[in-house]
């Protein structure tokens, strides 16, 4: 094994990928898990047999091994991403102090050291710290994760290049409701609705449960919108679509949806709308699909459910869904009820009556 260069003398160790042999047959499986599990937490996406994770190194570091802030860079073509897996090994502190454009990340290994694993992922060119190393021993493994032949490779870079537009795009939506409420007028629209790439439950309707793309997203849009003046929440939709069908049995096998050809009736509800926490603001707020979606075809999935009429060719779609709810401050009032304040007791009217009982 080498000594890293940068770090407490003697205190923390390398071994390069020539000299590392795993021999437990389920390891690349479990590795495998964990990198798509990462990719997608980073926001790739990726098309099957392309996404890879190529070991690189092994990191070996005892009592008080700590390092230098330094930026991380990729090591193998295609890499964007590294994954650091922490193995079995009791320590304690040695934190992992991530940090970009000015925002730092800090992440603890020592919580699941004793018997499991755990594992971090970050875009090339992050700059990382490690803390000093109380006791014991850690050992880890350094993964690139790769992507074969993209068009792009996904940086963080790129990221904050989206983050400045999605930016520009709300401020001009949110000045554009502003100046309606000015004028009188209604050229914008007030709500916004984005629809969640996964369904969840209603009991965990909280920012802290949304996975992947979704908790990128979030974050995203909990970071730029307050600074608008532009409220955040998450709510579940219901809507039920009902009309008829030319219905003839060669046309549809047994687990066919039937297509709506003439509408008879249709409705689409938040039926539950909260804040970041969790807390419940509003209940059944009715929603246009042709105003307030930000996707052009919200509703081009098959239906969720189903209900099928074959006399009259009656057909009903059924349809839930999980969606990123915006909503500009000044329009706040025209979805979400103000809460009526609590009455106090009158303090002085109380020790008026106190002095007449005595």
């Amino acid at each position: 094994m080498d000594k890293v260069s940068g770090t407490s003398l003697s205190k923390q160790w390398e071994m390069r990928k020539e000299n590392i042999m795993i021999r437990n047959p389920a390891w690349s499986k479990f590795v495998g898990r964990i990198a798509a599990k990462a990719a997608q937490d980073l926001g790739v996406k990726w098309k099957p047999g392309t996404l890879k994770a190529k070991i690189n190194r092994a990191h070996l570091s005892t009592v008080g091994a700590c390092t230098q802030p330094y930026e991380d860079v990729p090591s193998s073509p295609g890499s964007f991403a590294k994954i650091l897996i922490c193995l079995p090994a009791a320590h304690q502190g040695g934190n992992l102090l991530a940090t970009y454009s000015g925002k730092s990340q800090r992440f603890m290994t020592e919580d699941s050291c004793n018997w499991g694993y755990s594992y971090f992922a970050w875009y090339a060119g992050v700059t990382l710290e490690f803390t000093p190393l109380n006791s014991g021993y850690r050992l880890m493994l350094e993964y690139d994760l790769v992507l074969q032949s993209p068009a792009k490779l996904p940086s963080l870079d790129n990221l904050y290049s989206e983050k400045d537009k999605l930016r520009n795009l709300l401020a001009a939506w949110n000045d554009g409701v502003e100046k309606d409420s000015a004028m009188r007028t209604s050229k914008f629209p007030t709500i916004l609705v984005y629809f969640c790439g996964d369904h969840y439950s209603s009991e965990s309707l909280n920012f802290e449960e949304l996975r992947g793309n979704d908790g990128l997203r979030a974050a995203c849009l909990r970071d730029l919108c307050p600074r608008l003046g532009i409220g955040v929440y998450i709510a579940d939709l219901d809507r039920t679509h009902t009309g008829f069908c030319d219905y003839h049995p060669s046309h549809y096998g047994e687990d066919d949806h039937h297509a709506i050809e003439t509408e008879d009736e249709d409705s689409i509800t938040l039926t539950k709308m909260v804040e970041f926490n969790g807390r419940t603001v509003v209940n059944d707020i009715a929603i246009d699909e042709e105003e307030h979606f930000v996707q052009s075809e919200p509703f081009d999935d098959e239906p969720d459910e189903e209900d099928f009429e074959e006399y009259h060719g009656l057909v009903t779609h059924y349809y839930r869904k999980t969606v990123l709810v915006l909503i500009p401050s000044i329009a706040k009032g025209e979805w979400i009820p103000e809460e009526k304040k609590k009455s106090r007791p009158n303090k002085r009217k109380r020790s008026v009556e106190i002095i007449e009982l005595e």
